[in-house]
C-alpha cells in the first residue's frame, strides 16, 4: 500500500496540497466528512471523539451507542457538548436496531464494536444514513466505511525520568478508503495537545518535530493513552468471538424513548430535549 504525507496548512514551497484548518480535514475527502456516510477510527478512543467534535459541531445532538468505556470529561475536553449527548452504553441483543433507530434521531453517531456486521445489516444501516443524512463514527472497523483512519504511531510527551505530567501525545494518523480516498495518506499531530484539542504537528526543516504548543490556562485531564498498532495501518481487526450480550431493560427503554423523539428531533422541535445528557448503563 502506498501513502504519502499530507501537510495540514500550506508551506512555502511544500507539497501542492490544500490548506485546512484543521490536521484531520487534510484526511478526509474534501476535508469534511459527508454526511450520510460511516468513518472508522481503528479503535483509538481520542482520534473517534476527535471526529465525533468534528462533525457534531452546528448540529442538534449526538449519540454514542456501545462505548461504556468512553469518558464524560474526555468528550467534553475533545469538544462534544455533553448536554446534547445520549449514551446508551449497552444496546443488547438487538443493536442493530436501536442504531437505526437512533440515526434516524440524531445527525451524528458514535458506535463501539459491537461485534461481526453480517452484509444485510451493513447495507440496512447504509441504506438509514444515506435516507437521514446521519454520520456514523465507529470505534472499530465498519464494512462500507467512506474513510478508514488508524493511528500508526504515537508517543506521548511531557514525562522524563519518572516523573511530570502527560501534557500531549504526538501520533502518525493513516487514512484509506473508498471513491477519493482510494490512496492512503497520512498525517502527523498532536491528539490530543496539551488542551485537549487537535493540532497539526509538522516537522521542521531539520526533520525533528516542533515544540508542543503551551496550553492555554490550566491542563486539561487526557484520555488514556493508547499503545501503537503493530499491524496493517488501515487493517480491520479480528472480530470478536462469543455470544452477543442479551438485552437488558434499560437499553429497551432508552431504545423507545428515542423512537418518540426521533421525527421531533429531526424537525428541530426536540431540541430543549437535547438539552439533559442522558446515560443508560447496561
Amino acid at each position: 500500500m502506498s501513502a504519502r504525507p499530507v501537510a495540514s496548512v500550506e508551506a512555502s514551497g511544500g507539497p501542492a496540497e490544500p490548506a485546512y484548518a484543521s490536521p484531520l480535514e487534510a484526511l478526509l475527502p474534501q476535508g469534511r466528512i459527508h454526511p450520510g456516510t460511516a468513518v472508522s477510527a481503528g479503535g483509538d478512543m481520542p482520534l473517534l471523539l476527535a471526529l465525533a467534535a468534528k462533525a457534531s459541531g452546528g448540529t442538534v445532538g449526538w449519540a454514542a451507542v456501545g462505548l461504556p468505556q468512553m469518558g464524560a470529561l474526555a468528550a467534553q475536553s475533545a469538544g462534544l457538548e455533553l448536554a446534547s449527548g445520549i449514551w446508551i452504553d449497552d444496546p443488547g441483543r438487538q443493536w442493530a436496531q436501536v442504531l437505526a433507530t437512533v440515526a434516524e434521531a440524531v445527525p451524528v453517531v458514535l458506535v463501539g464494536r459491537l461485534g461481526p456486521v453480517p452484509d444485510r445489516i451493513a447495507r440496512r444501516l447504509a441504506a438509514v444514513l444515506r435516507r437521514s443524512g446521519s454520520v456514523l463514527l465507529a470505534a472499530g472497523s465498519w464494512q462500507g466505511a467512506e474513510v478508514r483512519m488508524k493511528v500508526v504511531s504515537a508517543a506521548w510527551e511531557g514525562l522524563g525520568g519518572g516523573h511530570g505530567l502527560l501534557r500531549g501525545r504526538r501520533v502518525r494518523v493513516a487514512a484509506a478508503g473508498r471513491g477519493t480516498a482510494t490512496v492512503a495518506r497520512y498525517a502527523e499531530m498532536w491528539l490530543p495537545g496539551a488542551d485537549g484539542q487537535v493540532t497539526a504537528a509538522l516537522p521542521t526543516p531539520n526533520g525533528h518535530a516542533p515544540a508542543l504548543p503551551a496550553a492555554k490556562g490550566h491542563v486539561t485531564a487526557l484520555p488514556a493513552p493508547n499503545r501503537p498498532p503493530t499491524h496493517d495501518p488501515v487493517a480491520a481487526p479480528p472480530a470478536t468471538d462469543g455470544p452477543p450480550t442479551p438485552p437488558t431493560k434499560a437499553a429497551e427503554s432508552a431504545a423507545a424513548d428515542v423512537v418518540a423523539a426521533g421525527s421531533s428531533a429531526r424537525r428541530g422541535a426536540q431540541s430543549r430535549r437535547m438539552s439533559s445528557a442522558l446515560r443508560v448503563v447496561g
